[in-house]
């Protein structure tokens, strides 16, 4: 059930074999439990930071996120059953946390954008249990695992983007009383309204990174990583 991909492992789950494994680790109240989704960027920075390989590496759950990983996998002969999209995702596990009455934490982002997208989610998922939320912009982490404690949620959510929100995890998994921690990227801004998501028919042809890119241009840098990734898979080929 586990792939390579560049030196990082991806998981070959449906949706509905890893949300029951999330379910299950909600579930066991075993500590320390994190996932984390890499796709083409993530995938290519951790070539360059060991430290960050490691993270990923040893995650509970790596569930592939991307059409760039979905091509890769294909160009590779490597078996992949689900390319999750990020905000989906994250939906997916909130509807769960929802159904099976978990409860949850929104840690990342501004203040404004964190509150927003727990209001929406809220008003998406009338009997979803949040027990808070916290902006991503905090100078001592003790504080914050402290907060976590006291309010207790099964899942956390951590969007504070790549390797940032990994690391974070990494460092303070063994202090959180926590059933599992999701390194969540960029969802908020999505479900808080404040970035617009591409259309259904742009996401299933694979061009929500075009998408993102037109609408914010500063994203050119990032999206480079995407060739350099094509570049690395291709000689992987060769």
């Amino acid at each position: 059930m586990k792939q390579t991909l560049l030196g990082v492992r991806i998981d070959d789950f449906t949706k509905e074999q890893w949300l029951k494994v999330v379910a299950d680790l909600v579930r066991s109240e075993k500590k320390g439990e994190y996932l984390v989704r890499p796709n083409a960027e993530i995938i290519t920075y951790a070539q360059k930071d060991p430290e960050f390989k490691n993270i990923l590496n040893n995650a509970t759950l790596a569930i592939p996120d991307g059409v760039g990983i979905e091509t890769a996998a294909k160009i590779l002969n490597l078996r992949l059953n689900n390319r999750c999209g990020g905000p989906e995702s994250m939906l997916d596990v909130v509807k769960l946390a929802e159904e099976n009455s978990f409860s949850i934490y929104l840690l990342g982002g501004k203040v404004q954008t964190v509150a927003k997208a727990a209001r929406n989610l809220q008003k998406k998922f009338k009997n979803l249990k949040i027990r808070g939320y916290q902006s991503g912009y905090f100078t001592d982490s003790d504080q914050v695992i402290n907060q976590i404690n006291k309010l207790s949620p099964n899942i956390v959510f951590v969007g504070m983007g790549f390797p940032k929100q990994e690391k974070w995890i990494w460092e303070n998994k063994d202090k959180l009383n926590v059933s599992l921690l999701v390194a969540e990227g960029g969802s908020f801004d999505y479900i808080a309204g404040e970035v617009k998501r591409a259309p259904v028919f742009i996401r299933k042809i694979g061009l929500d990174w075009l998408f993102r890119l037109v609408n914010q241009p500063w994203r050119l840098k990032r999206q480079l990583a995407l060739f350099k990734f094509s570049y690395l898979v291709l000689k992987l080929k060769l």
